[in-house]
């Protein structure tokens, strides 16, 4: 028997509700080990502990609330995000992140723009990008560096609220949440497809016997110094270990800094 995907949303969600392959999760209990549940913006505590080994999208949401603005900074400009968090009723103010782009400050003629997300397959962009070069290229690089913020903080999907410069070269991020509102209408038409086509999957994937997963040998890593640093691997493994480390070629030279677990 396949497992189920359950969807935790509040009442005024509307464009969660009737999502194809899912079902409405009224009670902790009714999670299967082989399910999986899309926390979308409620609370439930305990839902981890008493659904097993279901897989909880945004299980860590609560860890991500309670870092705060400073760590939350730290961590995404550890990854090389530009970072200016506003609470959201200063930019209602019309308080603007004074972040510089290339020494010039993102100010007059600069863009807010929320980029909503789901998993790595789905993603919306509110209001749609207008008036800058190459919008196709410039709305991939939002979506995927979106993806990649609510990964640093341990979150499967969410909002990230973004101030472009006016030539779109420049992104500083001033709000990331671990919400994600969907309504009815057709701009939320595509990441209601997105969690439609993961229910289908999850499905297919876990009808006979669980769902499987398999690694890929040889996963690579970088290792960060306190400062954000690159550390090179090789300071502390050889080329041909167990845990070894492996060459790039950096501005034609041949450098060591990925670990590797073979």
């Amino acid at each position: 028997m396949s497992g189920k995907v359950w969807i935790a949303a509040r009442d005024d969600d509307s464009g969660w509700l009737g999502i194809p392959g899912t079902e409405r999760l009224v009670g902790a209990g009714a999670v299967g080990p082989n399910d999986a549940v899309l926390v979308a913006g409620v609370r439930l505590p305990g839902l981890s502990e008493r659904a097993g080994q279901a897989w909880i999208w945004n299980a860590k949401a609560g860890e991500a609330r309670a870092l705060g603005d400073a760590e939350t900074t730290r961590r995404l400009r550890r990854e090389g995000f530009r970072v200016e968090l506003v609470p959201e009723a200063d930019r209602k103010n019309g308080f603007r992140p004074r972040a510089r782009a290339g020494g010039a400050p993102i100010g007059p003629g600069g863009r807010e723009y929320a980029v909503e997300t789901f998993g790595l397959t789905a993603a919306a962009v509110r209001p749609a990008l207008d008036g800058y070069p190459k919008l196709e290229p410039l709305e991939r690089r939002l979506k995927r560096a979106s993806a990649r913020a609510l990964y640093v903080l341990g979150l499967d999907m969410g909002t990230v609220k973004w101030r472009l410069d006016r030539a779109g070269r420049t992104g500083v991020i001033v709000a990331i949440d671990g919400r994600l509102r969907l309504g009815a209408g057709p701009e939320h038409a595509g990441l209601r497809a997105g969690a439609a086509a993961f229910a289908a999957d999850w499905a297919r994937e876990s009808e006979e016997g669980g769902a499987r997963v398999s690694l890929g040998a040889d996963p690579e890593f970088v290792m960060l110094s306190p400062e954000g640093k690159v550390v090179p691997a090789s300071r502390y493994f050889g080329p041909r270990e167990a845990a070894g480390a492996d060459a790039v070629v950096v501005g034609g030279v041949l450098r060591w800094p990925l670990a590797e677990l073979r």
